[in-house]
């Protein structure tokens, strides 16, 4: 479909809804409810399953992440909950991988995908908007747990403290 990118984001939104229903097969699931949640970097929907249960869905952006970059973010995810962290369970594709590459024709190009449990909660903020406060705490446990993650993996960390990131935040 060469006219994709001039599609409004609810068009666009709706052509990549037809790409995570086929994509879900690989997940040997069918999805009763699809919801978008979200369509900036990736396109989040929420799965009410035919099984009941409930799960995250995102659709990355073409080009966005390479799929080492994206091997990495999931796996930066899987220490976290490792660690304790209340974040979403990662679910494997049937083959077993962390994400896999979906097609559709009414998207110009295949696309990322992977699939996480729900997890209840409540928004902590947008890009868009303000942040609350438990952000920040959220933010030096995981940088300290990202040190440790990448020293358990041979890279030199450079000493990084809250300052640093919030000087790298205003940038």
């Amino acid at each position: 479909m060469g006219g994709f990118y001039q599609l409004t984001p609810e068009a666009q939104g709706e052509c990549v809804a037809r790409l995570a229903r086929v994509a879900l097969e690989e997940w040997g699931l069918e999805a009763r409810t699809l919801e978008l949640l979200k369509y900036r970097e990736n396109a989040v929907f929420r799965v009410a399953a035919s099984d009941g249960r409930q799960y995250a869905l995102r659709v990355h952006r073409a080009g966005y992440h390479t799929d080492a970059e994206l091997h990495s973010e999931l796996s930066w995810m899987r220490a976290l909950l490792a660690d304790g962290f209340d974040v979403p369970e990662l679910v494997p594709a049937s083959n077993g991988e962390l994400f896999i590459t979906a097609a559709h024709p009414d998207v110009p190009e295949p696309r990322q995908v992977d699939l996480f449990d729900w997890i209840g909660g409540r928004p902590l903020g947008a890009v868009e908007g303000a942040l609350e406060g438990e952000v920040g705490v959220l933010g030096e446990g995981g940088l300290e747990i990202g040190k440790g993650f990448l020293r358990g993996r041979g890279v030199a960390v450079e000493q990084i403290d809250r300052g640093h990131c919030q000087e790298l935040g205003r940038r």
